[in-house]
């Protein structure tokens, strides 16, 4: 996953940060989200320079803190000038069984242009007397460095990095230089050492984004 470079369009006036389109939708069968994009972030992902998913922070709020976080969001993009989206689930639509903590499903995401938006970001956020009412209720692992009680910032998708950690951390090489795994107790597969390598570069900067994190600076 090759990671973002930091955005260059020159962006026009705060009101581009500050208004929001807003969807509501349907992902997996029952879960429903709403997604905030603000206009700063649109006109950078029609120039590529906006990627859904490669730069991003997971909050693990408690259900009912979630529209609270969402206003805390509203106050800060115009303000602090940062292109955002961001998703969060609808609990009045999803189905109340999938909300239960088992199914570990991602409650509210934000994504960012670069590392330095997100970190810019999350700094402003953390200030916020609201954001530090907040309070998790419960303990997932994002695959990624915690900021805090709350909040994970992490490269590529949840599933993504499981996969690519599950490979690296369980395959064996052969004598001939391939890899092989099972994968729940399937048969065997094979990975090209030349995959391998790619997965490896994948793994290396998924899970080195504390240094990441740590040498941008704001």
């Amino acid at each position: 996953m090759k990671k973002s470079k930091e955005s260059t369009i020159p962006l026009k006036t705060k009101k581009v940060f500050g208004e929001f389109h807003i969807e509501n939708f349907e992902t997996d069968p029952c879960v429903f989200w709403y997604k905030h994009e603000n206009i700063a972030a649109i006109e950078l992902k029609e120039k590529n320079q906006f990627q859904w998913g490669l730069e991003r922070i997971y909050f693990d709020v408690s259900l009912t803190d979630m529209e609270k976080l969402k206003d805390c969001f509203l106050k800060i993009t115009e303000k602090d000038q940062i292109p955002v989206s961001f998703k969060y689930l609808d609990i009045e639509k999803t189905n109340h069984l999938r909300l239960k903590d088992e199914n570990e499903i991602t409650r509210f995401v934000a994504n960012f242009a670069s590392t330095k938006d997100a970190k810019k970001f999350y700094q402003a956020l953390f200030k916020l007397e609201d954001y530090q009412t907040i309070k998790p209720d419960r303990n997932l692992d994002y695959d990624g460095y915690q900021l805090d009680a709350v909040a994970h910032y992490a490269s590529g998708f949840r599933d993504a990095r499981k996969l690519v950690k599950y490979i690296i951390e369980n395959a064996i090489q052969t004598p001939n230089g391939s890899y092989s795994i099972n994968f729940d107790g399937s048969s065997e597969k094979i990975i090209l050492p030349e995959n391998y390598q790619s997965l490896l570069n994948q793994y290396n900067q998924v899970f080195g984004v504390k240094e990441t994190w740590e040498k941008t600076e704001v």
